[in-house]
């Protein structure tokens, strides 16, 4: 095996590993892939690669293959770990997810202001913020009315991909909201083809429908973008707090938080 050959290994084995973790941050409540693929430095080619894979099919498709599949491992692995933990321990895990939130702020934050920082970022903050309290709202009321349909499993399979493009956002805690977070772990779990198909086609349909203007967006108006996605964030997190935390409660909180804070902070910047 030549050096090109070694390199050519060992970025493909690096790319799976980063692949794995935003996965692993799709299926995880608290976690956005968006913002991991921020702090493993491959955020901005991967969204490029995506965007340009009609016009350079190959070097794109060749960059995004070691994090698709990746990303599917870390999501059917992760989602046998986390379908026990949410039956028998709801509360606790989302109190360390939050912690998890809190943990990315700064991260974020340094990201938003990285061109400088201005007062109208608070702008489109405030605006998500109020939209996203009132959308957690609406569609917790329409996952307890309407239980697990094919239209829930498509908006369902939309979120899992918008919190893998935008950074900030949780698309597990919303999920859940939602009333369709276990029945999707079921399904990739237990390999419910009718579930997956609709969950592939929403995530597919929102991916072709937002990926351009996404990319735009964070492009164009960096800063404002990361605030508005902050703001959702916010949003995101009001809606799910589960009430007082025990002490265990208050522990995995901040174990959450200390964590996420130093792998963000340690993580290869763009």
């Amino acid at each position: 095996m030549n050096n090109n050959e070694k390199l050519e290994k060992q970025f493909f084995l690096k790319q799976l590993l980063f692949g794995f973790i935003i996965g692993v941050a799709a299926i995880m409540p608290g976690l956005s892939g968006g913002v991991l693929a921020i702090a493993l430095g491959v955020y901005a080619t991967a969204i490029d690669a995506v965007t340009k894979l009609r016009l350079e099919f190959k070097k794109s498709f060749m960059y995004l293959l070691p994090l698709g599949i990746g990303a599917v491992a870390g999501l059917l692995i992760f989602g046998f770990v986390m379908k026990p933990l949410l039956a028998n321990y709801m509360e606790s895990i989302i109190w360390l997810f939050s912690g998890m939130i809190i943990g990315s702020i700064p991260s974020l934050v340094r990201e938003a202001c990285e061109k400088g920082f201005r007062i109208m970022f608070f702008f489109p903050f405030l605006v998500a913020l109020a939209i996203g309290i009132f959308v957690s709202d609406a569609v917790s009321a329409s996952g307890e009315a309407l239980g697990g349909n094919p239209v829930l499993y498509c908006i369902g399979g939309g979120i899992l991909i918008l919190g893998m493009i935008i950074p900030g956002i949780s698309s597990s805690f919303i999920l859940i909201q939602m009333g369709v977070y276990d029945d999707i772990i079921r399904a990739f779990t237990e390999f419910d083809f009718e579930i997956i198909m609709w969950v592939v086609l929403g995530g597919a349909a929102v991916l072709l429908a937002s990926l351009h203007l996404i990319n735009l967006a964070f492009k164009k108006l960096h800063g404002y973008a990361y605030f508005a996605s902050m703001g959702f964030l916010a949003a995101t997190l009001i809606s799910v707090i589960p009430g007082i935390p025990g002490i265990v409660d208050v522990i995995l909180f901040l174990l959450g938080g200390l964590g996420v804070y130093m792998f963000m902070r340690n993580g290869k910047k763009e």
